[in-house]
């Protein structure tokens, strides 16, 4: 049964959520860490289409899909240090 869960991230410099999905069947073999798309501009961290989701997960995969500050509103010199931090 596939698990989903939102957490909110406020360590960093911009308060951001990550959603977390595991499947609950099968045994984890790692974590996989997902930044959406969009060129920085716009995108969101629940776009993973859901049946990437089902194969990720059912594979043995937790999927951390992340939000992080787009531009204009950050500049690159502030985007890619929060999404390390965010990590």
């Amino acid at each position: 049964m596939l698990k989903s869960y939102d957490k909110v991230l406020d360590n960093a410099a911009w308060i951001k959520h990550a959603t977390i999905y595991k499947e609950t069947t099968v045994t984890t073999k790692a974590k996989i860490f997902y930044f959406h798309g969009g060129g920085l501009l716009y995108g969101f961290r629940k776009d993973l289409p859901e049946k990437h989701i089902s194969v990720i997960t059912q594979a043995g995969y937790e999927i951390i899909s992340f939000d992080y500050p787009l531009a204009p509103a950050a500049d690159l010199e502030q985007i890619v240090p929060d999404i390390c931090d965010s990590a």
